[in-house]
């Protein structure tokens, strides 16, 4: 998996604003474990209510063709978001990782 960024600055009527355009490449294996698995609804983030606001088919979505864009006056906000896109694909290489596992039917012991 790679996550794509591109910043830009946009200017339209004496106003800046700070642009990031991004997707996330899939490997062929990781895109097979994500439709095998029905992966593309699963959630990997909850808002304060409990109710989820972030899923992977989100993520889908943004192609090299056609990226998504994220932009704002305030550069802390968008560097923010920046932030969080690697924290969301850390946490889809651990899903992908996780369900492979148990596909796998990984074994262990832990000793105490």
């Amino acid at each position: 998996m790679k996550l794509h960024i591109k910043r830009s600055i946009d200017i339209p009527q004496y106003r800046v604003y700070y642009v990031i355009s991004y997707y996330i490449e899939f490997s062929p294996e990781e895109l097979e474990i994500i439709k095998k698995y029905h992966l593309e609804e699963y959630p990997l983030t909850y808002n304060a209510d409990g109710k989820p606001s972030s899923f992977v088919k989100y993520y889908l979505e943004c192609t090299k063709d056609k990226p998504c864009n994220y932009k704002n006056v305030d550069v802390i906000q968008v560097l923010d978001v920046e932030s969080r896109l690697s924290d969301r694909c850390k946490d889809i290489k651990a899903l992908l990782n996780a369900v492979s596992s148990f596909a796998e039917g990984k074994e262990g012991t832990l000793e105490f």
